[in-house]
């Protein structure tokens, strides 16, 4: 988007990782109201006049706004794989799973270390990735992933944790081919790690 002022001019551009908009979409983002239904959609809350109000707001500054998708599915990429998640927080485990389940991803919970290594065992041979909070009962995250590499060694883990010290540690596990994600994160930034580990 593009705005002018007085003799200068300023350009403004906004980009994010979402799935694209279909091409059949694009003459309609900025009416009023309109939103697609999206399995990302259902997760945010919105009015549908954001992009109304700032394309009018950056045309009462004499400015064009102008808007390019690559298409419908070419942003944040999907799955269909087995996701393990052990989180003892119930709100997050719970968010989590919605946010996996809703791009394509079957998801498996676990409530604490030890339970994570049970559910693991159960279902070794369809799971593809598992998500490790760093702190849980009985067992950590750190406990946890030694126990699933014993009998999977190759197996893909994405630790998590929103404490210093468990950042420190998830740098040491990075350099043992773990791979480690900041809490607080958003539903993109998992999405896109889960993704990115998966391709690899």
């Amino acid at each position: 988007m593009r705005a002018k002022k007085a003799d200068s001019e300023i350009e403004i551009v906004v980009w994010d990782t979402g799935i694209g908009i279909a091409s059949k979409n694009m003459n309609k983002i900025f009416e009023g109201f309109f939103r697609v239904d999206t399995p990302y959609s259902r997760l945010t809350e919105g009015t549908g006049l954001g992009l109304p109000l700032s394309k009018n707001l950056v045309e009462l500054h004499n400015g064009t706004f102008s808007v390019e998708s690559e298409g419908l599915n070419r942003g944040t990429k999907s799955g269909d794989e087995t996701v393990l998640v052990a989180e003892d927080d119930v709100s997050l485990r719970k968010l989590m799973t919605i946010v996996l389940e809703s791009f394509g991803y079957s998801v498996i919970t676990a409530v604490d270390g030890e339970d994570a290594i049970a559910k693991f065992m159960e279902n070794r041979k369809r799971i593809s990735i598992v998500i490790l909070d760093m702190i849980m009962p009985k067992k950590n995250g750190k406990e946890v992933g030694e126990a699933i590499r014993e009998v999977s060694p190759g197996i893909k883990i994405l630790f998590a944790s929103g404490y210093t010290m468990d950042i420190i540690k998830g740098k040491e596990l990075a350099a043992d081919g773990s791979d480690f994600i900041h809490k607080p994160f958003t539903p993109k930034d998992l999405l896109s790690k889960v993704r990115e580990i998966l391709d690899r």
